[in-house]
């Protein structure tokens, strides 16, 4: 997950974040190809759901602390139940 990750769990965060800030359409034709390679449970999901809670509703110090360690796939997020 580290190894790979890198950058592609954060197509949407922005660069002073640590991401890649990509345009809406070149993240989605790099999740179309995850998704067609069977990477994206693996490696676009977790990124997904650890950033958009964040970036909706968190504060500038969330987003600072957490975004890059996203981004690097240092941190994996996951939705308990």
């Amino acid at each position: 997950m580290k190894k790979a990750g890198r950058g592609l769990c954060a197509t949407d965060v922005p660069q002073k974040y640590g991401g890649l800030e990509l345009d809406k359409i070149s993240s989605i034709i790099v999740s179309e190809q995850m998704a067609r390679d069977g990477a994206w449970p693996r490696l676009g999901r977790p990124g997904w759901i650890g950033i958009l809670p964040i970036a909706f509703f968190g504060t500038e110090e969330q987003k600072t602390n957490t975004f890059p360690k996203i981004a690097s796939a240092e941190w994996v997020g996951r939705i308990a139940e």
